[in-house]
């Protein structure tokens, strides 16, 4: 496996989350990374984990 993350373009932002396309290992991908404290989006953190834990492919997690 080569390349990692790439992060490419900013595709939405607000002031909860920032989105951008870019790719994993040469695959095209979209990422959302959770830019808030608040406790809805603590929440949304805790069931991505747990799909990173499972092992699910098409999520990626990108901490804070």
């Amino acid at each position: 496996m080569t390349g990692g993350l790439t992060v490419g373009t900013v595709l939405h932002r607000t002031d909860k989350s920032l989105v951008t396309a870019g790719t994993f290992n040469g695959v095209p991908v979209v990422v959302k990374t959770i830019t808030t404290d608040d406790a809805y989006w603590m929440e949304r953190r805790r069931e991505l984990a747990a799909y990173r834990w499972f092992g699910e492919p098409e999520v990626l997690w990108a901490a804070t």
